[in-house]
């Protein structure tokens, strides 16, 4: 963990300047092995006497105070920093890195804070654990989320080769791969949040690898049931769903593009979830429920179960019920959803 400049950005963030000896009104002293939040600067005391910020658990502090009085506390070096005044930082505004075991506590809770409101059972429950895991072993090999995107794009890719092989293995291993291709797509978003290096490119970068693996697994799903053997009537509704599916997809794009503070298709799941409470209409509640389950993490972790009882066939239907309630939501109450995403 680069603390410095992820100091820097924290800085930066909270609209603050890094000191460069010039005169302002206030002087914060982080020392080296201190992670700080942009937590701290919300909670800062008026700038008067030094006090000392102290973490919850006593383990690391800060000094802040009117910049002539700091420096002039920095000058006395035998001065006890013990006579300053204490105040107490809000919960996770100061993190100890002086150590590895406290580098490893540090990341831990970083990761753990990384949690969106927005995050399902799934997706609280059964995925972050695992893109913690990989999100921790990342940032500590020194990489960046540029390349967990790109890990999870090798796993789509992955889970589209085994599925485009005409055969029950094939199609279950497929299954789990593409379920954890969804698990690690947050490793990316996870990585971006603790080293504060979100950016609106990151996360169309993220969209992006989502909608393209969608694509490349529904082909070579198709592929592997070609070479399997597939009905003329079978053959129709699969290639009418791949289209049905890219349609689907841009329809949703462009919903989140013009509505959303962000990139994520979980905005339209909200937003049928506000629309069903402010209108009370029965179709959106149930559609609610239904949207909840094409979230991808929901949904990739019901096909997996359903990949392992091996009928493509049933696979097929639950991608076009879950289209079919898709379009139908997004057409048949668009002023609904429109209204939800403004409010």
């Amino acid at each position: 963990m680069r603390v410095r400049e992820r100091n820097a950005r924290v800085v930066a963030r909270a609209g603050a300047t890094l000191d460069s000896g010039a005169e302002t009104a206030a002087l914060l002293v982080v020392p080296e092995h201190v992670l700080i939040n942009v937590a701290l600067f919300k909670a800062l005391p008026p700038a008067a006497e030094p006090v000392r910020l102290v973490s919850a658990d006593g383990a690391t502090s800060v000094l802040f105070g009117a910049t002539d009085r700091v420096r002039a506390r920095l000058a006395q070096r035998s001065a006890d920093a013990g006579e300053l005044p204490n105040v107490a930082a809000p919960p996770g505004a100061l993190h100890d890195v002086s150590t590895p075991a406290s580098v490893e506590r540090t990341s831990r809770a970083l990761l753990r804070a990384t949690e969106k409101p927005t995050d399902g059972w799934v997706s609280r429950k059964l995925n972050r654990p695992v893109s913690r895991f990989f999100s921790n072993l990342f940032s500590r090999m020194g990489l960046r989320p540029g390349h967990a995107s790109l890990m999870c794009l090798a796993i789509g890719l992955a889970a589209a080769w085994s599925l485009a092989q005409p055969t029950w293995l094939g199609l279950a291993v497929g299954g789990f791969l593409f379920h954890f291709a969804s698990v690690f797509d947050g490793v990316d978003g996870e990585m971006a949040r603790v080293s504060l290096r979100e950016s609106p490119a990151g996360a169309k970068i993220d969209t992006s690898v989502d909608n393209f693996t969608y694509i490349a697994c529904l082909v070579a799903f198709g592929v592997g049931w070609y070479r399997q053997g597939i009905t003329p009537e079978d053959l129709w509704l699969l290639v009418g769903t791949v289209v049905a599916v890219v349609v689907t997809l841009l329809q949703v794009l462009a919903f989140v593009r013009r509505y959303a503070p962000d990139a994520s298709f979980v905005f339209l799941d909200t937003c049928v979830k506000r629309a069903a409470a402010q209108t009370g209409r029965l179709p959106l509640r149930v559609a609610a429920v239904a949207f909840y389950a094409l979230r991808r993490d929901v949904l990739a972790f019901l096909l997996m179960f359903v990949a392992l009882g091996g009928s493509r066939q049933a696979i097929l239907w639950a991608v076009v019920a879950g289209i079919g309630v898709a379009n139908y939501t997004m057409l048949a109450h668009r002023d609904a959803l429109v209204r939800a995403a403004r409010s």
